[in-house]
């Protein structure tokens, strides 16, 4: 039987994919099983997500808002993986289930959600995510103008 792929797993893949220093296979293990000591799982998981994100040229500020997102995503992951029964699957069927409804659904609403203000595609109605909220000035208060109103309007 297949299972979800841990998160930490998932890290170390984007980590090697970004052709960073690869860990010792042991160091790995320990780290993705969940064998290592509290304090060296979190010093691993610090230095691979700090690794990461010198790769990729991040400011501070984009770094706490990835932090923010990897901590929700983990959480939602969590409950995902403790619910799941993969029963006989391949684990190319739950890699692509995972990749339809959960990773890139995710991935595309917090990259939408960071631009929000500038349209991604101005062939969108009204050159807008629709399904998005969208904040609005009403009689000079900041309110949010939700997806279901903007679709019954």
């Amino acid at each position: 039987m297949s299972t979800l792929p841990l998160t930490e797993a998932i890290l170390l893949e984007i980590h090697q994919s970004l052709g960073c220093a690869r860990y010792a296979t042991v160091k790995q293990n320990k780290f993705v099983t969940g064998q290592a000591s509290m304090e060296a799982h979190k010093v691993m998981g610090e230095e691979v997500l700090h690794t990461i994100f010198d790769a990729l040229d991040m400011a501070p500020r984009a770094r706490l808002d990835v932090l923010d997102g990897l901590t929700e995503f983990a959480n939602a992951y969590k409950t995902l993986e403790l619910n799941t029964w993969t029963f006989a699957a391949d684990e190319r069927q739950i890699l692509w289930m995972l990749l339809g409804y959960f990773y890139v659904p995710g991935l595309a609403r917090r990259a939408a959600f960071w631009n929000l203000g500038d349209a991604l595609d101005k062939g969108m109605p009204g050159g807008r995510f629709w399904y998005l909220p969208e904040p609005r000035d009403v009689d000079g208060e900041m309110t949010l103008y939700l997806p279901v109103a903007q679709v019954v309007d």
